[in-house]
């Protein structure tokens, strides 16, 4: 936001034209060319020395005005009410119009500034011109252009000696991006700096518009305002307006600073301020930020009042005091770090003698992310709280880390180049909720893995190993249960690609290992298991096409086949990280059933799937795929995490999967997956979703998925069907309701409820929100789970240019309405 004067006499040399003015008995003279006045001025030794000579209208042209935009005038007495160049919505082009931010019924349209051919030469242009020594006196429409500045006013004197312009009466200048208009201004055009009386200031880009008695330009980056007024408000709809007795604007470091300012909402003070800051771009700047409310069931009034502190380029800090009415009194901090080796953010919170607890509650993080030369990068994510009830009783802002089992404490370096991956990683756990098992702790891990080449008609040789080293807070060494050591894990193998535009065919084999070295092992169990497992696999598609109108119709057979002898009991080996994978339609084609490595599966399978896809030949765009297989069991399943047997493992063929996605414009998809148990005639898992985004911030999605209780294969004891809703829709330009409903259709119970709704203006926003969820469960005196609910109201004010009063209502609706983009 600066007005920049560039030197309007800085030169030897300028240009005057004068214009001629008809008057009656001239017609005869306008057979001929009609001569301009022109006067050519150099400096001497006595002052200005110069001439007068004629020129053709051709030669020395009057300086061009630039097109008016729509609906305004570019006169020097421009309207009172288009002063700010201004255009409603309606008067925009459509290019224009899709620049408009939300809620804008307008915008400033800039006129094209000409540039002269010379940026140190002066043209000027009026009615009347009159040298005067070393002064040149302008009046009646008087238009100077130097480079890309353009002034226009009444009447104007140039004053060599002292290096001045002053122009009076409907003073204009105009310069890329920023308009001045006043009833006077004086600059010095050496310096260029200056003073414009009556100011009115319009920043185009970022549409900060200001007014004063007076706007001087104390230096280059420097703006200052006398009696000033400041907003970002559009001229039909002022809503706010910070009134001071002094207002600067300091480019240089991007920030505002008014004193004795007033804040008036609806042209009624709300505040008033003796010093206040606030930005005019996107630079981070040293101060108080606005205030974040919010109000629960559980905690009442909860305010905070965050401080940053711009500490340098690359790191900067935000200290937030938060009082909360039902506990007291706390402080969070966050620290950022940005290097050449990556970024680092370090987080905590500390509230002490909590009142509802009697406790010292804290939380404490760190997050980094690097590389490490060409191909090295480093990762680390660290959490820790000082219980596990901290996020649900003090944090509001994410239902997701509200519900959080576990936080991690994991460390990675590594090294990944196009032939290799080589990792060393560190993992802990803390348990936050009390009813699990506390997890595995891998301390450390390191992978050596041969990354795939792309071959194709030649071996693809394969790698992977790893070493692991488990942990667990309560191991046997420590009078527990739970067995920790060391495993090893390595996997050579071949492949040999073969792919082709019809087709393909990919063999490979491979030889597992796992090998144990345990600390303390069970009573009667080894110290030292080991399995050694071959596996070879083939993997074989077909590929047809046909014409199908504007698509093209593919029909994808495929063939997997798997095969690994069951090598021998491994029910010694421990279950450190060893779980099921969940079973889908991309779960056919896999050459694993468990996740981790304590099981070598064994494998006697094929799966036969068949893919259809609609392919728009304009865009290329697949609009419709449908997708189906089943995998048919040539052996018995021996391997498996249970100690029995269950009764799939006997199954001859798996569950039908299927799997469709419907994609008919790039504003509406829709997806559904399905596992049908032919064996029993049933649906054991189905999901649907649909999402619609028509526009911007207008979404809809529905939800719906149905998974029925094995407790065999997986910790559903109940069947579960849930449905989801949520969307936000517009109603009219300005207005948006937002809201969420998942339900539990089984239990007749609502999980989730949220409804809000939002006021969208140019230049302020309101948000108002009330969620209802579900945050844990307890067992009652009868025995049956029993919801733990929270309601919270959330209430966020938005002054765009001077900040937000709350902040987390954007990072709820995020999370709870699958694509919204807080903006």
């Amino acid at each position: 936001m600066a007005a920049s004067f560039p030197g309007l006499l800085d030169t030897a040399r300028y240009t005057l034209l004068a214009s001629a003015i008809l008057v009656p008995g001239m017609q005869s003279a306008l057979a001929q060319p009609f001569p301009y006045q022109q006067w050519v001025c150099a400096q001497g030794p006595q002052g200005w020395q110069c001439k007068q000579q004629a020129a053709t209208p051709g030669a020395y042209p009057q300086p061009p005005r630039p097109p008016a935009p729509p609906g305004s005038s570019d006169a020097a007495a421009a309207p009172p009410g288009n002063a700010w160049d201004y255009v409603p919505a309606s008067a925009l082009s459509e290019a224009q119009a899709c620049k408009l931010g939300p809620g804008c019924r307008g915008g400033y349209v800039e006129p094209a500034l000409a540039e002269t051919s010379a940026s140190d030469t002066l043209r000027a242009s009026a009615d009347r011109t009159t040298l005067r020594g070393n002064a040149a006196q302008l009046a009646g429409d008087v238009e100077l252009q130097q480079g890309n500045l353009q002034l226009r006013a009444d009447s104007a004197e140039l004053d060599r000696a002292s290096q001045t312009a002053s122009l009076r009466g409907h003073v204009v200048l105009r310069q890329p991006g920023e308009l001045v208009r006043g009833e006077a201004a004086v600059l010095n055009t050496r310096t260029q700096l200056g003073h414009v009386e009556d100011a009115l200031y319009l920043n185009y880009t970022s549409g900060a518009r200001a007014t004063a008695k007076r706007l001087n330009r104390e230096d280059e980056q420097l703006l200052t305002l006398d009696e000033a007024s400041f907003t970002q408000c559009t001229p039909d709809d002022e809503t706010w307006l910070l009134s001071a007795k002094r207002i600067e604007i300091d480019n240089a470091n991007g920030w505002g600073a008014a004193k004795h300012s007033v804040l008036r909402v609806a042209n009624v003070p709300v505040f008033y301020l003796p010093y206040a800051t606030f930005p005019i771009d996107d630079r981070r700047m040293t101060g108080l930020l606005w205030p974040s409310f919010a109000n629960d069931s559980q905690n009442g009034l909860d305010v905070a009042v965050p401080f940053y502190w711009n500490i340098a380029p690359n790191a900067d800090a935000t200290l937030t005091p938060r009082y909360i009415d039902a506990r007291g009194t706390m402080l969070e901090t966050e620290v950022r770090h940005l290097s050449g080796w990556g970024t680092w953010n370090l987080s905590g919170a500390y509230l002490g003698d909590d009142e509802l607890t009697d406790e010292n509650r804290w939380l404490a993080g760190v997050q980094h992310s690097g590389r490490i030369g060409t191909y090295g990068y480093s990762s680390v994510d660290i959490a820790r709280a000082s219980d596990g009830d901290y996020f649900r009783d003090l944090d509001t802002t994410s239902l997701e880390v509200r519900r959080a089992t576990h936080l991690v404490q994991q460390g990675q370096v590594g090294y990944a180049d196009d032939g290799w991956r080589v990792e060393l990683e560190v993992l802990r756990y803390q348990t936050l909720n009390e009813e699990l098992d506390n997890a595995y702790q891998r301390m450390p891990r390191l992978v050596f893995e041969r990354r795939e080449q792309g071959a194709n008609f030649r071996p693809e040789w394969l790698w992977l190993s790893e070493l692991n080293v488990f942990d667990h807070a309560d191991a046997i060494a420590d009078g527990g249960s739970f067995v920790t050591g060391t495993r090893a894990y390595a996997e050579p193998g071949v492949s040999f690609p073969m792919r082709s535009a019809w087709g393909y065919v990919v063999p490979t084999a491979k030889l597992r290992h796992v090998a144990y070295d345990l600390d303390d092992a069970l009573p009667g169990q080894p110290n030292n298991p080991s399995t050694t497992a071959p596996l070879v696999s083939l993997d074989s598609g077909l590929i047809f096409e046909r014409d199908a109108g504007s698509f093209v119709q593919t029909l994808e057979p495929r063939l997997f086949y798997v095969y690994s002898d069951y090598a021998a009991d491994q029910s010694e080996q421990p279950l450190f990280d060893t779980s099921s994978l969940s079973f889908n339609y991309s779960q056919l084609f896999r050459d694993r059933r468990f996740t981790g490595y304590d099981r070598l599966e064994d494998f006697d399978q094929a799966t036969v799937g068949l893919t259809s896809r609609f392919i728009d030949r304009a865009s290329g765009r697949e609009t419709f795929s449908a997708s189906l297989g089943q995998i048919f069991y040539f052996d018995q399943r021996r391997v498996s995490l249970q100690t029995t047997p269950s009764e799939a493992q006997g199954w001859s063929n798996s569950a039908i999967a299927a799997q469709l996605d419907w994609r008919p414009t790039r504003t509406l998809w829709a997806s559904s997956n399905a596992l049908w148990e032919s064996r029993h005639d049933r649906m054991q898992e189905a999901g649907v979703a649909l999402h619609y985004a028509p526009a911007a911030r207008s979404i809809f999605n529905f939800g719906y998925r149905y998974r029925r209780a094995n407790p065999n294969q997986n910790a559903l004891t109940d069947d579960l069907r849930q449905s989801d809703l949520s969307f936000a829709l517009p109603l009219g330009d300005r207005f948006h309701l937002v809201g969420r409903w998942n339900y539990d259709l089984d239990e007749h119970r609502s999980l989730e409820e949220l409804v809000g709704i939002e006021y969208d203006a140019c230049c302020w926003r309101y948000r108002l929100a009330f969620q209802r969820a579900v945050e844990d469960s307890e067992l009652n005196t009868q025995g049956k789970q029993e919801l733990q609910r929270d309601n919270r109201v959330l209430l966020e004010f938005q002054l765009k240019g001077l900040g937000n009063i709350g902040d987390r209502i954007g990072s709820i609706l995020e999370e709870s309405i699958f694509g919204y983009r807080d903006n």
